[in-house]
């Protein structure tokens, strides 16, 4: 992909920054923008601070945890005609190069999914400490932002795409990784997917409209705890079934007894 033929967006950086508790030091980062290139959140390595981000918008309320703050009231509004998150690796130096790697990978799991496809931009005014490697935005459909497992699905396979190659089955990477003869983009991404691979399965055979409420707010519950969001409601959690503590809709016994009544030759297999 020739990355000077991408649009560019100016981003208007927001004052957050550092003091989070994190599982990682250095890697890929995300943060949330908007239509107006409005940075919504700080530089998050782990993924799962996003939601943090979509459920305060979504339920109007505050939250924090390990250090992660936000809030409706200050924050820049979310786009909610799209998902749009910006990712840097600053360790990187083919960051920007491998645009194409993620575009591909994500396209053909969003061709599966009837989804919009991802589409990239480049950040035309990067912070210093990335300008060596390049700043880029992601837009896709809003129905990634749909639910939090959704996100936490979302924001892993960007991740794996760093590690595909452009023209080679999407599964095949997917795979590669999860039984290292690909190595991870990051650390523990061979293990989140071995342990997220049921739920992800379940999602492609079954369809995240069967699972996930239409209705966002219902998929992002303003009475469950931070903690419980934080820990609970993504794709490993799906995987394992402890999402049930989150949202009991999700885990519907028809859901399972159409998974089951599919013929095995027509469901999609990642093991």
């Amino acid at each position: 992909m020739d990355i000077k033929t991408l649009p560019t967006v100016e981003i208007k950086y927001c004052k957050k920054s550092g003091g989070l508790s994190q599982i990682y030091s250095t890697g890929l980062q995300y943060c949330m923008y908007n239509e107006k290139g409005e940075q919504i959140n700080q530089w998050v390595l782990c993924k799962d601070y996003l939601n943090e981000q979509i459920a305060s918008q979504i339920n109007e309320k505050s939250y924090s945890i390990y250090g992660f703050t936000a809030d409706p009231n200050v924050d820049p509004k979310i786009d909610w005609d799209n998902t749009r998150i910006l990712l840097n690796n600053s360790k990187d130096k083919n960051f920007l190069s491998k645009i194409g790697n993620v575009l591909d990978f994500v396209n053909q799991i969003e061709d599966h999914m009837n989804l919009r496809k991802t589409t990239a931009e480049i950040v035309s005014n990067p912070e210093k400490k990335y300008e060596a490697s390049g700043v880029f935005g992601v837009v896709s459909s809003a129905r990634w932002m749909r639910s939090p497992t959704m996100m936490s699905l979302y924001a892993l396979l960007l991740r794996v795409g760093f590690v595909h190659t452009i023209g080679n089955d999407w599964k095949d990477t997917y795979r590669g990784v999860m039984n290292g003869t690909i190595p991870a983009y990051q650390s523990n991404d061979r293990s989140y997917l071995t342990t997220g691979r049921e739920g992800f399965e379940k999602i492609l055979n079954v369809g995240y409209k069967e699972i996930f409420y239409v209705q966002p707010k219902l998929n992002y519950p303003a009475k469950k705890d931070v903690g419980t969001l934080h820990n609970s409601s993504g794709i490993c959690a799906f995987s394992r079934g402890t999402t049930k503590t989150f949202v009991k809709g999700w885990h519907k016994p028809e859901i399972d007894e159409k998974l089951n009544s599919m013929p095995k030759e027509s469901k999609i297999s990642l093991a």
